[in-house]
């Protein structure tokens, strides 16, 4: 029985960062120690199994959760004891087994970047209708005006094993309206193939196709204009990229180990594009001796 518990998470927090980064240096830094003893101390659990705290505020953050690989739902209360739940905590509904329904209630305000990725059994998110800050469309989580994309369940729309292993594939069109890609929202989503970007899109997030390695090339929309760190790595299904003349910015590591793109086209030239060392494509980390960039 695989359990996460909480006395690992100041060293599941190094694993994956240093794991899952495409080769980016060290991890990011905290901006303060974890006190261990405290943490013991306020750590409190659901039924569900879900470990939060009561911040000095008098709210409730979720920081855990401990995963008896047979759970399908977990649902993040309205309140628990009278405090309202406001913010899950980056790792703390992550790399589940089995999990494949998260619900999030009304007070939920907060999210972590690391919070919700890599669960390999997810279909679906729900959120309260009375939350003011998320809301789920068809089972993907947005912030509630659906400008921002939060987070993409990893196998919606696949069948999966007890074993994590799935031969399915999905596609996937991002809605009109979304702005922004946020960081890790696609993180290891290895069942899509194709992915359609709105005309609306604006800025794809640090990591956020980290690792979808069956999805083919993607077409960036005229008025999109940045792609952040390590955006694409991994991504062995691209093969050609044609960069739209409002491309502003590209990140480092961006396209890492996307040994299998050929053409790349800046179609507002290259020089006007603001690039990152090793933002290019590579192959076990080297240059790609015949990619064609233009």
């Amino acid at each position: 029985m695989k359990k996460f518990r909480v006395t690992l998470i100041v060293i599941l927090t190094l694993t994956v960062l240093f794991s899952f980064a495409a080769c980016t240096g060290a991890p990011e830094e905290t901006t303060s120690p974890i006190d261990i003893a405290s943490f013991f101390v306020k750590t409190k659990k659901t039924a569900e199994e879900v470990e939060y705290h009561v911040t000095e505020e008098g709210t409730i953050e979720i920081v855990a959760y401990t995963d008896s690989s047979s759970r399908t739902e977990v649902t993040i209360p309205d309140e628990i004891d009278g405090h309202p739940v406001t913010a899950i905590n980056n790792f703390s509904l992550f790399n589940t087994d089995t999990l494949k329904k998260i619900t999030i209630g009304k007070n939920v305000k907060e999210i972590g970047d690391w919070a919700l990725t890599n669960n390999k059994s997810m279909q679906e998110f729900v959120v309260s209708p009375e939350n003011e800050y998320y809301v789920a469309v068809d089972g993907v989580l947005f912030t509630k005006d659906k400008k921002i994309l939060v987070c993409y369940p990893t196998a919606k729309n696949i069948n999966v094993d007890r074993y994590g292993q799935t031969t399915d594939t999905t596609t996937y069109a991002i809605p009109e309206g979304t702005e922004r890609i946020e960081n890790r929202a696609f993180y290891r989503c290895g069942y899509l193939t194709d992915v359609t970007l709105p005309a609306s899109l604006k800025e794809i997030g640090e990591m956020s196709f980290h690792r979808c390695e069956k999805m083919n090339n993607v077409v960036f929309p005229e008025g999109f204009g940045s792609i952040a760190k390590d955006a694409f790595t991994y991504c062995y299904g691209l093969t050609d990229i044609v960069f739209p003349t409002t491309l502003k910015s590209i990140g480092t590591y961006a396209f890492s180990f996307c040994e299998n793109v050929k053409h790349i086209k800046f179609l507002g030239g290259k020089d006007n594009v603001t690039l990152a060392d090793k933002w290019q494509p590579t192959r076990d980390g080297q240059t790609i001796k015949d990619l064609v960039i233009e």
